[in-house]
């Protein structure tokens, strides 16, 4: 398969069983979309590994069927993914698959004047948007070299041959140069919403353009800031037929803004609630798909491996899936990834391990064996932490997992090992989580040490 978004054949990508139940959300996302006002920016927002990314490419399946039929939105949605393009903006790749849509003037076979005036006009604004949002200096030289060079380049290399049927339409882009220099000092917005609307009045008249956008939050700070502020710029204008669909982690994408900033009580959300139409929130998973997701790695997995597993804990698949979602009663945590690292890390757990003894870790407690290593997934930093103190000093590890509860009375003469620890006003989550666990504090050192035995 091809490393191009834009080419994927997605009606034909298999995709792993729907233990989500995301097939069902994304029709119903799809019949929401449908009568959003055009030019509408749409957050579909999830934690970290909630299966965003499956959620996004079961709604670009749907508008890649043969046969799809919607009132309002065009077939074929489009598909960005900023992070894995890696070019110095974020708007070039959408320039670069916008151009592949657009069809060739009535009058010849290249596209038309105004079209490269419309792509030099988003080219431009690629750059304007980067220096608005870029840091103030960038090592080695002027920062607009730095930036607009490697964008003109990539354009100009992006739009040439892309294929055998293309290469009389590239091989003739020369004469045009003039119309997209031109456009370098256009109203960006409105050759936008020309080069949409020649899409669509060729392919799909009257409807509206899909653009799913994923991995936003993978991005660096300033790259976030650059495409969310782009999003809105280009959407600006009324009548743009187009709907953008953004898969974002709420609080990475909080993080991102607040750390491009930088200004004292600035307020994330009010920023994002500006960019965004409206901020659509993944559910919660229930008991029923945690358990599904046991279910499926148990079928992934290599017998040998779950018979150890299994053997080890003195248990079956059934009682495994029990005991994840009684342990992960916690919504941040019922999370497909940090699932999928649990029993990983379990099935380790089982292969280096001298042996589980029940007297430390009883049947009934190894819910909470499932919560101690969500938690060093989810808080990875804190796990490392732990994983670093005095196997030896039991005291500094109860104090370590205390601190998220119980309130210092000395912070300034902490160990080190305890000062190394995230403030417990940056993680509210966890702190929520121990504070409804603090009765088993004891458990979790004596867990932290049993995960410490195999090396975990």
């Amino acid at each position: 398969m091809t490393n191009d978004p834009s080419v994927f054949d997605w009606a034909a990508i298999k995709l792993p069983e729907d233990k989500l139940q995301h097939d069902n959300l994304a029709k119903k996302i799809m019949s929401g979309i449908a009568y959003m006002p055009e030019g509408s920016v749409i957050a579909l927002e999830g934690s970290w590994g909630r299966g965003k990314s499956d959620l996004l490419t079961r709604i670009m399946q749907i508008t890649h069927q043969d046969g799809f039929e919607d009132p309002k939105i065009a077939p074929k949605a489009m598909w960005l993914d900023p992070w894995r393009y890696g070019k110095p903006d974020l708007l070039t790749p959408l320039i670069c698959d916008l151009y592949k849509r657009v069809p060739p003037s009535p009058t010849d076979s290249n596209i038309s004047k105004a079209t490269w005036r419309a792509i030099g006009s988003l080219a431009g604004a690629g750059v304007n948007i980067l220096l608005k949002t870029a840091p103030s200096f960038i090592p080695g030289g002027n920062i607009l070299e730095k930036i607009a060079d490697p964008i003109s380049k990539g354009i100009q290399g992006l739009l040439e041959a892309k294929g055998d049927e293309q290469d009389a339409q590239h091989a003739q882009y020369k004469p045009f140069a003039e119309q997209y220099k031109l456009g370098l000092n256009d109203d960006p917005t409105l050759h936008f919403q020309h080069i949409v609307q020649t899409i669509l009045t060729h392919d799909s008249p009257g409807k509206r353009l899909l653009i799913c956008i994923d991995d936003l939050d993978r991005c660096l700070p300033n790259q976030q800031v650059a495409l969310l502020e782009a999003l809105h710029f280009l959407t600006a204008v009324p009548n743009v037929p187009v709907i953008f669909l953004v898969a974002l982690d709420p609080t990475l994408a909080e993080q991102a803004v607040r750390t491009h900033y930088n200004v004292e009580h600035f307020d994330p959300r009010l920023y994002l609630d500006k960019i965004f139409s409206i901020r659509f929130g993944l559910p919660s998973l229930s008991e029923t798909s945690v358990s599904d997701l046991v279910k499926g790695w148990y079928s992934r997995k290599e017998a040998v491996l779950t018979n150890k597993l299994n053997t080890f804990f003195d248990l079956n698949n059934t009682r495994m899936a029990e005991i994840v979602g009684r342990g992960l009663t916690v919504p941040i945590l019922r999370n497909p990834r940090v699932v999928e690292r649990i029993l990983d890390r379990l099935a380790m757990l089982a292969l280096l391990h001298p042996g589980w003894n029940p007297e430390n870790i009883s049947q009934e407690d190894l819910y909470l064996l499932v919560r101690w290593i969500g938690i060093g997934e989810k808080w990875r930093g804190i796990r490392l932490v732990l994983q670093a103190a005095p196997k030896t000093n039991k005291y500094l590890r109860m104090q370590a997992i205390s601190k998220y509860y119980i309130e210092k009375s000395d912070p300034e003469n902490e160990h080190e090992i305890l000062r190394s620890l995230p403030e417990p006003k940056t993680v509210p989550e966890l702190v929520m989580i121990l504070a409804e666990s603090q009765d088993f504090h004891s458990i979790f050192t004596i867990i932290d040490e049993f995960l410490l035995e195999a090396g975990l």
